[in-house]
């Protein structure tokens, strides 16, 4: 499936959201009215996953996009291009909970999800998932008060393990690129210091996207090299036209 996805852990109300057999009127019965979807419980060998129809906390995903649009009101280019990957639907917000088959306890979270694009925007989702998470570190109570709380999820301190970190370089109309190059010491490291949606570049002869992906890594490692981010977000003041310059140049472009 591909995609990132950021998460929220906390309490819910289970109970809040039981379906319940209700009493239907005649004229409910007449129409066929079906009952309201209730969780859906998936068992497996560990454990069992429990999935909380989420369609009340679908408003979060515009309340995402009005933040980007009011923190960030003159995108970059490489920006132009994630909206236009938000433009196509691609969130999907989830409150799931996981039990331990040994355990009565349930590890709840809300997950907001970014859809990899079947492989082609498996960047964007990542860009997704770590604005996303900079959105609630900066906008938390209102989250909480405007989609948690009504829904019955009171959220908790989250764990190191859901924090990932991202380094970001916008690359004009190519979007963003991650960078990876910090990986190069681990066991199997990545092949270049940088991976680019496979959707910005699939018209490309894979000679010349070898050659494009050679020449940004020897360009741009080094301005990547202290490992910060240079998204819109966490660097605002970065100079993002120059990068698109010397990436037209790479690109012979004009």
């Amino acid at each position: 499936m591909g995609g990132a996805a950021f998460l929220i852990r906390g309490e819910l109300d289970y109970g809040k959201h039981e379906c319940k057999p209700q009493k239907k009127t005649f004229l409910q019965r007449l129409r066929l009215r079906r009952q309201p979807e209730g969780p859906k419980i998936l068992e497996f060998g560990q454990g069992k996953l429990i999935d909380v129809p989420a369609e009340k906390l679908s408003g979060m995903s515009a309340a995402f996009r009005e933040y980007l649009h009011n923190r960030i009101p003159k995108p970059w280019s490489s920006t132009n291009v994630f909206h236009e990957y938000l433009d196509a639907g691609v969130i999907g917000t989830y409150v799931r909970g996981e039990q331990p088959a040994d355990s009565s306890s349930t590890d709840w979270y809300v997950q907001m999800t970014f859809s990899g694009c079947a492989g082609l925007g498996e960047i964007a989702a990542e860009l997704g998932a770590h604005w996303a998470e900079r959105w609630y570190q900066d906008e938390g109570d209102f989250i909480t008060t405007s989609f948690l709380e009504p829904f019955h999820f009171t959220p908790g301190p989250s764990r190191s393990e859901d924090h990932f970190k991202r380094a970001f370089l916008p690359l004009g109309h190519l979007g963003y690129g991650l960078y990876v190059g910090h990986l190069k010491d681990q066991q199997y490291p990545p092949e270049y210091a940088f991976e680019l949606d496979a959707g910005a570049t699939e018209y490309m002869k894979y000679e010349d996207y070898l050659r494009l992906i050679k020449e940004i890594d020897e360009t741009f490692e080094p301005v990547m090299s202290d490992g910060l981010c240079r998204c819109q977000l966490c660097m605002p003041d970065f100079d993002a036209a120059s990068v698109e310059g010397r990436l037209k140049a790479l690109l012979n472009q004009p």
